[in-house]
């Protein structure tokens, strides 16, 4: 795709692009106290990703919240009344649809798909619906982003959403990309996490952004 016209160019083309990007991230990772080498993490650019189209991205936050709900408690007649009236099944993975078919899954499984409205918000924002997504320090509010992927997306009406600036998109997601590096590396050492940095939240996070740019994992 075309670069967005947003984003800063001169004659060093992306390589100024990635370098502005990365700076600001690592700004952004001081101010809250993080101090990390992101050299060997590859820089989001323009000319890598391929944006999906806005009806994918409400698709996929529909499928997110179905799955998170599924996890926290749903039942599996509510599941499949949720999935059948909001069309979700076509954007479910295949992982995904068999968690949503399975009448009995572990506990381990409706935990981790709880998580996933985390994801969920990750997409509103990058749809305009919520203004910012803040420092991941604590758990979001569930019951907040799934009222407002019902609301505006499901039953309400699409026009309230619109894909932020490529830009915008890319520069969230070099720093989501770092603080999930952050925690995973602060997780292997046992040390305590910086600013209160919440690991599955930026797992939720940097997940969210990968699949929106089909980022390398």
């Amino acid at each position: 795709m075309k670069p967005d016209a947003d984003v800063e160019h001169d004659d060093a083309g992306e390589t100024d692009e990635g370098a502005r990007r990365r700076k600001r991230t690592y700004a952004y990772l001081t101010l809250w106290g993080i101090s990390v080498d992101l050299a060997a993490i590859p820089v989001p650019l323009t000319s890598e990703v391929a944006i999906p189209s806005l009806d994918a991205v409400i698709g996929r936050a529909k499928a997110l919240a179905l799955c998170s709900l599924k996890g926290q408690g749903l039942t599996q007649f509510e599941v499949f009344a949720f999935a059948d009236a909001y069309e979700v099944w076509d954007h479910l993975s295949i992982a995904e649809n068999d968690y949503i078919l399975d009448p009995d899954p572990s506990s381990d499984a409706d935990t981790n798909h709880a998580w996933r409205y985390e994801g969920v918000k990750v997409l509103e924002w990058c749809l305009g619906l919520v203004p910012h997504l803040g420092f991941p320090d604590k758990p979001g509010d569930s019951g907040a982003a799934i009222k407002i992927c019902i609301e505006d997306l499901c039953v309400g009406s699409r026009n309230v959403a619109a894909l932020r600036p490529v830009k915008d998109l890319l520069d969230a997601a070099d720093v989501a990309r770092g603080l999930h590096v952050v925690a995973q590396a602060v997780q292997q050492s046992g040390a305590a996490m910086p600013s209160g940095l919440h690991p599955g939240v930026a797992f939720e996070r940097h997940t969210a952004f990968t699949w929106l740019l089909a980022l390398p994992g």
